[in-house]
């Protein structure tokens, strides 16, 4: 090959590694997106092995650069959240009811044994056994309002957990298409990086909502990654 045909392979090179760069930019800010990275390789020398230093450089691939490690603890911090989030708003809400002077039970409690104890001092007192009436009527009126709000909090629970289920079918829908998607792909040498981005991206949603669980499995072939199947644990 001549020195102008391995000059022209470097410029083909440089230029493929200005169009990574110019796409690693332009989606600086974009959600989920992993930078990417282009390997080259040397041309070996052909014919007269021992006079040719080579025939220049072509490029082998362009690869996403993403630590999995990484992704993967994303992933279960988001699920960690999630889950103490979603408790402390009705625990919280819980707690806030109970402790509220008003609603109480162990006020009211507190409240009605001691109009009874008092009454049990002067038992033919009628201001006192009206004030245990009242006592009683008010504790029954806490009971009630406590049970109102646990089955709210239970249908809010119920509603919650109906909507957490859809999402979690129609995300777990998206992510076998990406895998899809990404196998067809890769089987024709093409570049499957921004959908695996995508696709991370949809694992990321998914496991706000439940725990994942992600295996892969190396492909051997040319220009082929890891291939992740995510599940909902």
């Amino acid at each position: 090959m001549s020195i102008i045909n391995i000059a022209y392979s470097g410029l083909q090179a440089a230029q493929t590694g200005m169009s990574v760069t110019s796409m690693n930019i332009a989606n600086l800010l974009t959600p989920g997106y992993s930078r990417q990275g282009m390997l080259q390789i040397a041309i070996g020398p052909m014919g007269q092995v021992g006079l040719s230093a080579g025939n220049g450089v072509q490029v082998d691939s362009i690869r996403r650069i993403s630590n999995q490690y990484l992704v993967n603890q994303v992933w279960q911090t988001n699920t960690k959240a999630s889950y103490f989030t979603s408790g402390q708003q009705y625990l919280g809400a819980l707690e806030e009811v109970i402790g509220t002077d008003s609603t109480s039970l162990g006020n009211g409690l507190d409240e009605f044994f001691g109009a009874l104890s008092a009454m049990t001092t002067q038992p033919e007192s009628p201001a006192l056994r009206q004030q245990l009436l009242n006592q009683a009527n008010s504790l029954a009126t806490r009971f009630n309002s406590m049970n109102d709000f646990i089955n709210s909090q239970k249908n809010s629970l119920s509603t919650q957990r109906n909507a957490a289920v859809d999402s979690i079918n129609s995300l777990s829908s998206c992510i076998a298409s990406y895998n899809q998607k990404i196998i067809e792909l890769e089987s024709t040498g093409g570049n499957s990086s921004v959908l695996r981005d995508q696709r991370d991206e949809l694992v990321k949603k998914l496991s706000e909502l439940a725990d994942v669980k992600v295996t892969g499995r190396r492909k051997r072939e040319l220009h082929r990654g890891a291939e992740r199947r995510p599940a909902a644990g």
